[in-house]
């Protein structure tokens, strides 16, 4: 699998097995909710806002 471009923001990903936003940060993989509600991207935003500041 090739490494992604130094300076790209994670996506956020469904995870179809459960129904949730899924994103990986730092080789881990962090579930934000219910996939395509505004909970979801709100954690979405905060997980990648904290990511960015660390």
């Amino acid at each position: 699998m090739p490494r992604k471009k130094a300076g790209t923001v994670p996506k956020l990903q469904h995870h179809n097995a459960t129904g949730q936003g899924r994103v990986l940060v730092a080789g881990r993989h962090y579930y934000c909710g219910k996939w395509g509600t505004p909970e979801c991207k709100a954690a979405y935003d905060r997980l990648i806002a904290e990511w960015l500041h660390m």
